[in-house]
């Protein structure tokens, strides 16, 4: 009979804490040092943050009970609330809380609480090879996608989840959600790509990008949904931790600055420098402070310098490169047409060589001689001359070609037999490559 007496106290000490307890100060050190920590775990759920010039307190992992409590919670009128989701496929009933308190539109939350395309693949591969073995009152039709709505079938709801993920994947694709009471912005966020030891896996082109979405609402309340990125090592247990660690550098940086031990380690740092709560105005009855502190913070989770930064030095990089390519081909191009003239002149040289000689021994005036010459015998002597010229020019270019090659042959060939001979290491023509 203990250990029902033990469960039962522990489940009302559970019971006993209540929303305002998971609340804490985010100004002592020892939250700001969990925060940090937060940020890199893989097992985070969620965070929320109320703040303001004054003051921040923060609270971790609430469950979607919690945050129907959060929608009725009181706060001052010049306090910001920031809700933080990651991986929001994985808890639907939260974002579904959160959906309903602002008006989400039922496709906007379908897409939010979408399983990610690997996910999907599987289950595709899955239908598709056993597509009998589910039971449907079970419920275990597909773990997470639930039952098909009705005239829709397993496969068609697999292929339209597919379809969207695959375009959600472009990296300009962006989604724009507006209702009543919140505006919700979808987009592909740039991260830096962790340096991979696996020699055999070459990187993507394309820049690494996660999709996130943020909403400001009306009620100066910022939500910000973050997918988990796939990555390209999910075997490298390091390098996906470093990844999920640079995926969430920003959102870190805003809410490491919104203490003030964040703010003294930030100040120097000018790309990641977002000074969110430092910069809301006093509190008074002529300005809306809470207004005016949401709306920073959802310019400057969108403001992002330092993951883009990379992508920029890679970009710069690479346009220097091509610039390079093409003034040496430019170079290369000039020097090629230079050849060719100074070849087209010295075969123009050796082609009116002979025939100069030959007129230069028509012009010279021997007694004996000038008295037969006649201008027929002149120009045959031009012509067999100028023909001769003419075929010999390809045919010495050609031998010439061909000797070179000869010789080059049997000069590597004496090279390699004086080495030998001699004693010395003969480099073999693979060792080159």
């Amino acid at each position: 009979m203990a250990i029902p007496v033990v469960a039962a106290a522990a489940a009302a000490a559970a019971a006993a804490v209540t929303l305002d307890d998971k609340f804490q100060n985010l100004d002592d050190e020892a939250v700001y040092t969990r925060v940090k920590a937060e940020a890199a775990n893989d097992k985070a759920l969620n965070f929320v943050v109320e703040f303001n010039l004054h003051e921040a307190f923060i609270a971790f992992n609430l469950t979607s009970d919690d945050f129907e409590q959060l929608a009725t919670r009181k706060r001052k009128d010049d306090t910001v609330r920031w809700i933080n989701i990651w991986s929001p496929s994985m808890q639907k009933p939260v974002v579904e809380r959160i959906g309903a308190q602002y008006g989400f539109s039922k496709r906007l939350l379908a897409i939010m609480t979408a399983p990610a395309l690997s996910f999907i693949k599987q289950q595709a591969n899955t239908t598709q090879v056993s597509p009998q073995g589910s039971d449907v009152e079970k419920g275990s039709l597909s773990d997470g996608l639930g039952l098909p709505p009705p005239g829709q079938t397993q496969a068609q709801v697999l292929e339209e989840l597919q379809i969207y993920q695959l375009v959600k994947e472009t990296v300009n694709y962006t989604s724009i959600d507006q209702g009543k009471n919140f505006l919700c912005i979808g987009a592909n966020w740039l991260h830096t790509r962790p340096q991979s030891r696996a020699t055999e896996h070459s990187p993507s082109l394309l820049p690494p990008r996660h999709w996130s979405w943020l909403a400001l609402s009306s009620d100066s309340v910022v939500v910000s949904f973050h997918e988990t990125p796939s990555s390209e090592h999910p075997e490298d247990e390091e390098w996906s931790m470093a990844e999920l660690v640079n995926t969430r550098a920003n959102i870190t940086s805003v809410l490491c600055q919104l203490s003030k031990h964040g703010a003294e380690d930030f100040e120097r740092r000018l790309l990641s420098l977002k000074p969110v709560r430092q910069a809301m105005p006093p509190s008074d009855l002529d300005s809306n402070t809470a207004c005016e502190g949401s709306s920073n913070l959802f310019y400057y989770l969108f403001e992002d310098y330092s993951s883009a930064l990379p992508v920029l030095r890679t970009s710069k990089r690479e346009l220097g490169r091509l610039y390079f390519n093409l003034t040496a081909q430019r170079d290369s191009q000039a020097t090629a047409r230079l050849s060719r003239s100074a070849t087209v002149l010295a075969k123009l040289s050796v082609f009116f060589l002979p025939i100069t000689f030959m007129t230069s021994y028509f012009s010279v005036e021997i007694p004996d001689l000038v008295e037969h010459y006649t201008p027929k015998m002149y120009w045959v002597c031009f012509a067999v001359i100028a023909g001769i010229s003419f075929i010999s020019l390809f045919f010495f270019s050609r031998m010439i070609e061909i000797l070179s090659d000869v010789l080059e042959a049997w000069a590597h060939t004496a090279v390699r037999s004086t080495r030998r001979f001699v004693g010395l290491r003969v480099q073999d023509d693979r060792d080159e490559h």
